[in-house]
């Protein structure tokens, strides 16, 4: 507070003395001159400055205060240069300290970035994922809606357009809504037909989300009026892309293959809708009066209004629907609301976008903070190591007068800049982490791009380094009794306390305990892999390849249109010379989603009150069970069928077992209908697990593309993916020549999602791999902390009692015994951890649950491998050690000792 004398100085000067006519002494003269100052600070002038403060000065009291103020002032000061001077002066002690032990500060440096990194990177991946909020507006406000029914094994439905116009008109717990589905849309440029990710939206969507554009303007009610449907708006990402960011764009058309839409505004960056990037945005253009349908295929998002929660929403919407049978009876009857138990559900947009993809970041992130602890105990080990070998030092300064304050300053200073270093460089890696983990992440893991390393990150990284600064600062104050036999000749005051001893083993305990959880979670989500891989998914994926394709407009406007095209497709394809089979459907097995609809069979009409079953129906061509290799009882049917009109169904095994279980299923009726007239069963499919490795094969009725007349429930089938096996089983370097037939054949059909069904089937284990590889890293880095830990102690135990092994080698023990000796001690602290450790899993894995297949959270095996893999590996890090002590020169042991 060196200003204080020196303001003084400059105002005495400035005010010329106090006055003529008193006499005060030189520290009042101090004080007017200050009050003055402050009081011209405030904006009075001189004299009247002056004048107020010759006033203050009549009241004593007022002035003893001030003074004592003014005091306090100046020891505060002098106190913080003293802090400041204490402290820089212990930062270049810690700085010259450290640079003298180069091994323990780059072994400390290491592992706690390796700590921190990694618990950095998981909370960056948390911290995005789930609980940031989503990027809209009034995003706390925003609810997905849904309807749930009976029978669905393929999850909640959509809302209806006749159900969205009902709960817009009549909800008053919402204040807006707006409905929406995904598709490709095809784009038709002079390099060929593109498809591209598009959202068909009403114009509402705009602003329930608060979309906002930087180039012309969002979709507007006027454009989505039916009839019109002309306008586009492109996402920023196309924009750049496409356009190469030309401000011009707005007023251009670019053509679809349903006509020219006219381009009429951009959106900013990172506008986009929930779960799914997008390139375009097209109106949906429904119509209020249209006949109401019950067709479930729309999503809708709410907005809730000020004040309302969304179990106040989901009430009101389910006393609406309960309406429906007589509001909506053409579409709602009584008998379909009561064996569906069909009723909407309301949650919130974070939740729905979010998923089940919480659980196992979370999961994570806890395997990265058990890492980070390893870390800690293992640095710690080695501060307490680095205290034994400066207990001379440190006794040293307390004898000499250093008080404990002193010793906190100076530990502190040390533990804390090695640990902040150690936090700058975890923020490195964790941002190399972040980079791997977006490289390796499904693309099921929602918000993805929404990734990165902020000032979040940075926080979290400075918050760890500094607790563990904390932390490891204040281990050398546990004991602060002065040993004066440290400053007596000889070594044997160096020898550890008991208490470190037991700390230092309490540590390696608690890293072999951490370890085996960690390493158990890994070993568990292994054996789901390797369970998934071993699942025979019941067709064969090797040498397939699949491509999305839809004919345009011309070629697929009908039901005749449609087959045709995909009837040229599929035989000119088979016709290639590396083709060996080819066929199409309507989605792929495996990759999830999809539809279904109800089943009513001919022969056994439903009892009163019984539910129809609502069973999983894709459309299949001729070509598809002889391509993908699915095990046909009966036949398939055949092209001359199909364009017919009179093609029969093929259903699978199960459901077959459980729907004719003592009868022929082949030449049975059935349809989405309960009326004629139905389809015939022609063929028995093998099991297939159309929904995922992980879930059991699935009923399905396998449809023709084209229906019988009267039965039809779909519309031409235009999108199919088709699929294509390889004669020599290369079957990438087919997508060349398929391209080609598909432009000779529709030169406006584009072609999307290129992939082998070796990947697709990879695809829907991305989530497991990609959970175990995660685990297993953090496993892997535990368990080389966790034996080098124990490398670590025992070197030192073997070096504090080198006088002790000279003396059994000496009286005539083996080296043999010795070794065993030093492997058995180090074991029983193994032994103790791993115990800790099976217990510790035990009671954590069950949260794995949801994670696994086919493997129990608390499987005997796995525990009784890692626990035995990890026993092995500390006995086998003891080893070393153990080994070198048996080596011992008696002589030499004794004379140092």
């Amino acid at each position: 507070m060196s200003w204080i004398p020196d303001r003084y100085r400059e105002l005495r000067a400035m005010v010329g003395g106090v006055t003529p006519e008193r006499d005060v002494s030189d520290e009042m003269a101090h004080h007017v001159a200050m009050r003055t100052a402050e009081n011209v600070a405030r904006g009075m002038s001189p004299e009247a400055a002056r004048a107020e403060a010759l006033a203050r000065l009549g009241d004593a009291a007022a002035y003893e205060r001030e003074a004592e103020a003014i005091d306090v002032l100046a020891a505060r000061g002098q106190r913080r240069i003293e802090v400041r001077d204490a402290l820089g002066r212990e930062v270049r002690l810690a700085v010259r300290g450290l640079g003298r032990a180069p091994g323990f500060s780059l072994v400390v440096l290491a592992t706690l970035a390796l700590g921190i990194g990694a618990a950095t990177a998981i909370f960056t991946l948390l911290d995005s994922v789930v609980l940031r909020p989503l990027p809209y507006p009034n995003e706390n406000r925003l609810v997905w809606i849904e309807s749930e029914v009976s029978g669905a094994s393929q999850g909640p439905w959509g809302v209806s357009e006749a159900g969205y116009f009902y709960y817009k008109a009549h909800a008053h717990t919402l204040d807006a809504l707006g409905a929406f589905f995904s598709s490709d849309a095809t784009v038709i440029t002079p390099d060929g037909a593109q498809a591209l990710p598009a959202m068909f939206a009403t114009a509402s969507v705009f602003d329930v989300l608060g979309l906002r554009t930087i180039l012309g303007r969002p979709l507007r009610a006027s454009d989505d009026q039916p009839g019109e449907g002309t306008a586009v708006v492109l996402s920023h990402k196309y924009w750049m892309r496409a356009f190469h960011g030309d401000s011009t764009v707005v007023g251009r058309t670019i053509r679809l293959n349903d006509g020219l839409r006219t381009v009429v505004g951009v959106l900013g960056p990172g506008e986009e809708p929930p779960m799914r990037s997008v390139d375009l945005w097209l109106t949906l253009n429904l119509d209020p009066a249209d006949p109401p349908i019950n067709d479930h295929h729309y999503s809708a998002i709410g907005r809730l209004a000020p004040g309302v929660h969304a179990a106040a929403a989901q009430r009101e919407l389910a006393a609406l629907t309960a309406r429906f049978p007589d509001d909506l009876p053409a579409a709602y009857s009584a008998a379909f609301m009561r064996a569906y138990h069909f009723t909407p559900g309301v949650l919130s947009l974070r939740d729905r976008v979010v998923g089940d993809a919480a659980r196992g970041i979370w999961i994570v992130l806890a395997a990265a903070l058990l890492l980070l602890v390893i870390a800690c105990a293992n640095v710690g080990n080695l501060f307490l190591v680095r205290l034994e070998a400066r207990r001379r030092d440190v006794t040293i300064r307390v004898a000499i007068g250093a008080g404990t304050s002193h010793l906190a300053w100076h530990y502190l200073t040390e533990s804390l800049l090695l640990c902040l270093a150690a936090g700058g460089a975890g923020l490195l890696l964790a941002d190399a982490a972040i980079r791997a983990l977006l490289a390796l992440a499904p693309s099921t893991l929602p918000r993805l791009t929404e990734v990165h390393l902020g000032w979040q990150s940075a926080a979290c990284a400075v918050a760890l380094a500094a607790a563990a600064g904390l932390v490891f600062g204040c281990l050398p104050l546990v004991r602060r009794t002065v040993d004066v036999d440290t400053l007596r000749d000889g070594s044997r005051g160096l020898t550890a306390s008991p208490v470190r001893r037991v700390a230092r083993g309490a540590l390696v305990i608690v890293q072999t305990a951490l370890a085996l959880v960690l390493f158990a979670a890994s070993g568990l989500m292994v054996r789901s892999l390797l369970h998934l891989r071993d699942v025979r998914p019941g067709f064969d994926p090797h040498g397939v390849i699949t491509l999305d394709a839809a004919p345009s407009s011309a070629h697929g406007g009908s039901y005749d249109q449609a087959a045709a095209f995909w009837h040229a497709v599929i035989d000119r394809v088979r016709a290639l010379p590396e083709v060996q089979s080819a066929g199409a459907i309507s989605l792929l097995p495996i990759g999830g989603g999809g539809t279904c609809a109800t089943l009513f069979i001919e022969a056994h009409p439903l009892a009163p009150g019984e539910d129809p079953p609502c069973i999983a129906r894709p459309l299949v061509t001729p070509g598809y069970f002889e391509t993908m290799r699915i095990p046909l009882r009966g036949r398939a049917p055949t092209w001359d069928e199909v364009q017919g009109h009179d093609a029969g169904v093929v259903v699978s095994g199960p459901l077959a077992a459980r729907r004719w279980p003592n009868e022929e299923a082949i030449g049975q009726g059935l349809g989405a209908g309960n009326r004629p007239p139905f389809f015939h069963v022609v063929g028995i499919a093998g099991p297939v697990r159309t929904e995922g490795l992980d879930h059991p094969p699935t009923e399905v009725v396998y449809y023709p593309i084209v229906p019988i007349p009267g039965t039809g429930v779909w519309g031409p089938g235009r999108s199919f993916t088709l699929v294509a096996r390889a004669r020599t089983g290369d079957a990438a370097a087919l997508v060349q020549q398929i391209r080609r037939v598909l432009r000779d054949v529709d030169p406006e059909a584009p072609v999307a999602n290129v992939e082998t069904m070796d990947e697709v089937v990879a695809h829907s284990m991305a989530r497991t791999t990609f959970m175990m590889l995660l685990l297993g890293v953090a496993a892997a880095m535990a368990l080389v902390l966790s034996v080098v830990g124990m490398y670590g102690v025992v070197s030192y135990l073997v070096g504090q009692r080198r006088g002790e092994m000279g003396i059994r080698l000496a009286l005539g023990a083996s080296g043999r015994q010795v070794t065993r000796l030093v492997v058995w001690e180090s074991a029983r602290l193994a032994a103790a951890g791993v115990f800790i450790g099976l217990a510790g899993a035990v009671a954590t894995t069950h949260v794995m649950r949801s994670l696994l297949f086919d493997v129990s959270p608390t499987d005997p095996v796995t525990l009784g491998a890692v626990a035995a893999v990890l026993l092995a590996m500390a006995v086998a890090a003891a080893w070393l050690p153990a080994r070198r002590a048996s080596r011992v020169d008696p002589v030499e042991a004794l004379r140092a000792g």
